[in-house]
C-alpha cells in the first residue's frame, strides 16, 4: 500500500495534500478497501493485512465460503457472504454462513448474504443433507432458511 502511494505521489497521479492528510491518519471517507476470504487460513492471512491499511472503511467478501471462519471483525465496516456457484461448485455449509452473520452482528458490522451457493449443505447432528434450490446459485432469499433472509442483498 505505502509503496504504491509513494509511486502515485512521485508521478503526480495523486494530489499531494490529499495523500499527506491520508498518511497523517485522516483517511478519506469515500475510499473503501477490501479483501476476499474463503476459509480460516485466508482470514488469518488477509484480514490483518487489510487492517494494517489506514482506511475509514473496510470490507471482507467471504466468497466463495469454503469452510468455517472465526475471525475478529473489529475495524471492518461491512461483510458479504456467499457460497460458490458455477461449474463444479464446492460445498458451503449453511451454518458457516450463519456463524459469520452472527459474528458480524455482534461486531456491529453490516452483513449481506449474497447467495447460499449452488452446493449448499446443512448438518443436523451426524446427518448431512444437500439443499436444492430453484435458483441455481442459491440466490433467492425466499428459498433460504428464515433466519438468513434478513441479511439478503436483495432485501
Amino acid at each position: 500500500f505505502f509503496k504504491r502511494m509513494d509511486e502515485a505521489l512521485s508521478t503526480g497521479m495523486v494530489n499531494k495534500d490529499w495523500l499527506e492528510s491520508w498518511l497523517d491518519g485522516k483517511p478519506p471517507e469515500n475510499v473503501i478497501f477490501g479483501t476476499s476470504v474463503e476459509n480460516q487460513a485466508m482470514a488469518e492471512l488477509r484480514i490483518p493485512r487489510l487492517l494494517s491499511i489506514p482506511a475509514a472503511n473496510r470490507f471482507v467478501s467471504f466468497e466463495p465460503l469454503l469452510g468455517p471462519v472465526n475471525s475478529g471483525l473489529d475495524g471492518i465496516s461491512e461483510i458479504v457472504i456467499g457460497g460458490e456457484s458455477g461449474r463444479n461448485p464446492r460445498p458451503c455449509n449453511v451454518e458457516w454462513i450463519r456463524s459469520l452473520a452472527r459474528q458480524g452482528q455482534e461486531a456491529g458490522v453490516k452483513v449481506h448474504v449474497k447467495q447460499l451457493g449452488a452446493f449448499s449443505i446443512e448438518e443436523q447432528g451426524s446427518q448431512r443433507r444437500r439443499i436444492l434450490y430453484d435458483d441455481p446459485k442459491g440466490g433467492n432469499p425466499s428459498e433460504w432458511p428464515e433466519d438468513l433472509r434478513e441479511f439478503s442483498v436483495l432485501g
